[in-house]
């Protein structure tokens, strides 16, 4: 064992102004013993001279070419060596509390793979006082990933996944740019149990210009290819899991067809939502059934003590 628990695979391609952020992010935490890898792409903007300036402090890896993003998080992940592994972009940031949360969550369950909440912010990052830190856990456990009850987004930087889970399922896919994180999660679906944070969020997503999210007409390509992946057999469960298979990938073919809906792209929406037809139905009859039957218990843990008012006001009065 390497003692060591979390690996933060940073990946960097000409993110020369987002960049610092994200790795001083990851090297904040200080919750658990961790490792942080920084994964440039290849980078010509500048981006490189930014991360040498930390080369004491992370293991950094450089691409002489751009390999894309699947590529370069795999290469990161390859070299690996914490229990878990953590995906963030460069032009996204950890709260200061995420390894808090996931270590209070680890060292109780030992989950194969975690999902938590991000908070979208543009222009300066959010600034957390101390005393602003949050005090109570919320989530939900699951035997599966496929077993969660609760619609929630999917974030790369707030997606915590077992490094053995993580390796069996032969990682990130190739040639995947848009919906990644959504194949990465079908393929962990019967990996193990699972969590879902509720509260707090661990992740900062930062709206700018050059958000892939603003790429609309990547959502065509992507809601086929998660429909070809599924009818090739390639997410695992076996035909006596396809339902289950076929209600989650329809909400994500709803989402693409309403992305494409809203931008106005009208007939790639309706080709889209024609070929998904059995899997947005399979998520329609699904999401019924939970709302006879009901979800799972939240459970709820303190993070850290509540101080008193008396016990504060104390120490205000030393400092």
């Amino acid at each position: 064992m390497s003692g060591v628990r979390y690996s933060i695979v940073i990946t960097c391609y000409n993110q020369q102004e987002f960049i610092k952020d994200a790795v001083e992010s990851a090297l904040l935490q200080r919750h658990a013993p961790k490792e942080v890898i920084v994964v440039d792409d290849g980078s010509r903007d500048g981006s490189l001279e930014v991360l040498k300036q930390y080369e004491s402090s992370v293991d950094l890896l450089v691409l002489p070419t751009n390999c894309g993003v699947s590529e370069a998080r795999n290469r990161g992940a390859a070299i690996a060596r914490g229990e878990y592994l953590i995906f963030l972009d460069g032009d996204d940031l950890f709260t200061p509390w995420a390894l808090e949360v996931y270590e209070r969550l680890v060292a109780e369950r030992k989950p194969a793979t975690i999902v938590s909440g991000v908070r979208r912010f543009e222009g300066l990052v959010p600034v957390f006082p101390p005393d602003d830190a949050p005090e109570r856990l919320e989530f939900v456990e699951y035997e599966s990933l496929m077993a969660k009850d609760r619609v929630s987004g999917m974030y790369t930087g707030a997606f915590v996944i077992n490094r053995l889970a993580f390796q069996d399922v032969g990682g990130w896919s190739p040639g995947i740019w848009h919906l990644d994180t959504q194949d990465l999660y079908a393929k962990l679906a019967y990996s193990g149990n699972a969590i879902l944070v509720l509260s707090p969020y661990t992740m900062l997503y930062r709206m700018h210009a050059a958000n892939s999210i603003r790429s609309v007409r990547s959502y065509i390509q992507a809601g086929h290819l998660i429909m070809d992946r599924e009818r090739a057999g390639l997410y695992p469960g076996g035909p006596h899991r396809q339902f289950e298979r076929y209600a989650r990938h329809g909400g994500v073919i709803f989402f693409c067809a309403n992305k494409l809906l809203c931008a106005g792209l009208f007939t790639d929406a309706l080709r889209l939502a024609a070929r998904g037809g059995p899997m947005i139905l399979a998520t329609i009859i699904r999401r019924s059934i939970l709302m006879l039957r009901g979800r799972r218990q939240v459970q709820t843990r303190e993070l850290r003590p509540q101080e008193s008012s008396c016990h504060r006001a104390v120490a205000q009065n030393d400092s």
